[in-house]
């Protein structure tokens, strides 16, 4: 007998204070338990997210005989699109399923339903204009990422934008002539303070210069998007987590620059055959770098905040031991046409990324989508 199927809107309530919503952290730190994902996680995504009540952010949940057997939230946010245009995004994550109802077709009613509860609900953009025609403010874009599930979401009419980032390898001798910065010192540079309002809009106000003419990354114009979201996602280093550096703007607490990293990923020692030195392999995720003024200025506040980075990285790794020659490569989060001015006549590797899919959108936006060069941050990720 088939199972009784209800679909229902969860959440709602304050942090910690809703039975479904732990129903919810239940069922997704079960799905997801296969990869690792720990509870927190979830918790971080959904407590520390300012829009979660803000239309069309949703939590659905499928049921099946009364438990949750399914469920897909939706995530309120803005984009920016070239030429300064801003439009609505449904966000689409935490798509799971409980392994006992695979293959019924329960995410996809709920993907579906997504979308079109999404179109139905006030939008968090004011308007958009495409082709000289302002349109109202609804949702017109339903984004998620995905690195398994391509052909899946292909299959339901979603369209792949082409995230291009590059890679740049530098050898020992190499990595250490490019954080020598003593023959032009860098500014100071400092740990953000996401308690310091001033220094936060400052940030901010840096990730909009940088951002607002580019396709894909996300609009941040809450302070308490920083100082929540983005403080969960920029944390301590010695946790193995993301680091938050910046240059203060001369005698203000002001960003002039700043740049989030990931803790390394580190590869095995491996001997050199000439001497023996074991060599490690080292590669440095620059998640976002946010800054103006020239480009010679650009590249050299990137280089002071790797090198102060990497101070920290090296005093607390316990992977890389004195006497082992390091092979770094930097993974900029740009397309190469930007990338690569910030590291001028250094060779790349091209990284693409498919897995960003949007559907929903007119064929006059998807062509502007689809032709852009697609930039995203990842501490935006949902």
């Amino acid at each position: 007998m088939s199972p009784r199927i209800t679909i229902k809107r969860l959440g709602g309530g304050d942090e910690n204070n809703s039975s479904d919503e732990q129903e919810w952290l239940d069922h997704v730190t079960e799905v997801f338990a296969f990869k690792g994902t720990p509870r927190e996680y979830f918790q971080r995504h959904y407590y520390f997210d300012p829009y979660r009540h803000h239309p069309p952010a949703a939590l659905l949940g499928l049921f099946a005989d009364g438990i949750l057997a399914s469920s897909v939230r939706i995530y309120a946010r803005k984009m920016n699109v070239r030429e300064g245009m801003v439009v609505s995004v449904a966000g689409i994550g935490d798509v799971s399923t409980k392994k006992a109802y695979e293959g019924r077709g329960y995410a996809k009613q709920l993907l579906e339903l997504a979308l079109v509860s999404s179109s139905q609900q006030t939008a968090l953009a004011d308007s958009v204009v495409i082709g000289g025609t302002s349109r109202p403010p609804e949702v017109i874009i339903g984004l998620l990422h995905t690195r398994t599930a391509i052909p899946f979401y292909r299959s339901q009419g979603w369209t792949s934008l082409a995230l291009k980032r590059c890679l740049f390898g530098f050898g020992p001798l190499e990595w250490a002539e490019l954080l020598d910065i003593s023959a032009s010192p860098g500014s100071e540079v400092r740990v953000v303070d996401f308690d310091s309002p001033g220094l936060v809009s400052s940030l901010a106000s840096l990730h909009t210069q940088t951002t607002t003419m580019l396709t894909g990354p996300l609009v941040r114009d809450s302070l308490e998007y920083w100082q929540r979201w983005m403080r969960a996602e920029a944390t301590s280093i010695n946790s193995r987590r993301p680091v938050a550096l910046f240059i203060p703007n001369g005698v203000t607490n002001e960003a002039s620059a700043y740049a989030i990293v990931n803790y390394p990923a580190v590869t095995s020692a491996s001997p050199d055959v000439d001497d023996l030195q074991a060599t490690i392999g080292v590669t440095v995720t620059v998640k976002e770098f946010c800054t103006s003024g020239p480009l010679a200025e650009q590249n050299q506040k990137l280089r002071s905040l790797l090198k102060v980075f990497w101070d920290l990285f090296m005093a607390s790794s316990e992977a890389v031991r004195g006497g082992c020659a390091v092979e770094v490569r930097v993974l900029l989060p740009f397309h190469p046409s930007v990338a690569t001015k910030l590291f001028p006549g250094k060779k790349f590797q091209e990284c693409l990324d498919e897995g960003f899919m949007v559907k929903g959108v007119d064929r006059e936006l998807l062509d502007v989508l689809t032709s852009s060069e697609f930039t995203f941050f990842d501490c935006d990720a949902f």
